[in-house]
């Protein structure tokens, strides 16, 4: 199980599967890595209505300096 808080601490997401991502500059989008390689995650909530999904960089791992969000990972 993975959870992943945002700056203030608050839980945005928790599941079993996340979407663990990089990004390729010549492409401009990102794609799917192991996590080992990731620098940035998709949060998603498809419980909750109205819920943005969107980027964030992970807490400790090299950042992306344009998205605007960053998350601590805890996986247990």
């Amino acid at each position: 199980m993975y959870k992943f808080y945002d700056e203030n601490g608050n839980l945005v997401m928790e599941t079993d599967y996340p979407v663990f991502e990089d990004y390729d500059p010549i492409c401009r989008s990102f794609y799917v890595v192991e996590e080992d390689q990731a620098r940035a995650i998709l949060i998603r909530n498809d419980e909750q209505a109205g819920f943005e999904s969107y980027h964030a960089n992970i807490e400790g791992r090299e950042a992306f300096s344009w998205l605007e969000k960053t998350v601590r990972m805890e996986k247990s």
